[in-house]
């Protein structure tokens, strides 16, 4: 083989590291975007929930002040303010559990991408004393 096949066979072996890398960068920065879109709807979600704690604390205080005849109308909206807040905490805690899934993929996709590049381009950097 001589040098200049050597060479152009190092070249090739670095483009395609170099293609491969950059495919490992678009998906690691895709599954980012993700764990963001993530982390803004649990956000949301527990502000929602905040929001409906905050209605049903309402409400609870507004039925101790109100006549007896109308605290039926009070319990029931407590009550369905009450199963609100189960469901928004339903809700956040899924939202959690996937965003720790998503950051678990990440971790491991990053991980990969480390791998990948330290097997693969491994004789190309040692070619270049690296």
């Amino acid at each position: 083989m001589t040098l200049q096949e050597e060479n152009a066979a190092y070249e090739k072996a670095i483009s395609n590291c170099e293609s491969k890398i950059q495919e490992k960068i678009e998906e690691a920065e895709l599954l980012r975007r993700k764990l963001e879109e993530l982390e803004d709807t649990e956000k949301n979600l527990r502000d929602e929930l905040e929001n409906a704690q905050t209605a049903l604390d309402t409400s609870r205080s507004r039925g101790s002040d109100e006549a007896v005849g109308n605290s039926k109308t009070s319990v029931e909206t407590g009550d369905d303010m009450e199963s609100s807040k189960k469901s928004y905490t339903r809700q956040v805690r899924g939202e959690e559990k996937r965003i720790g899934s998503l950051l678990f993929l990440l971790i491991l996709k990053f991980s990969h991408i480390l791998f990948f590049f330290q097997s693969a381009c491994a004789p190309v950097l040692s070619y270049f004393g690296g």
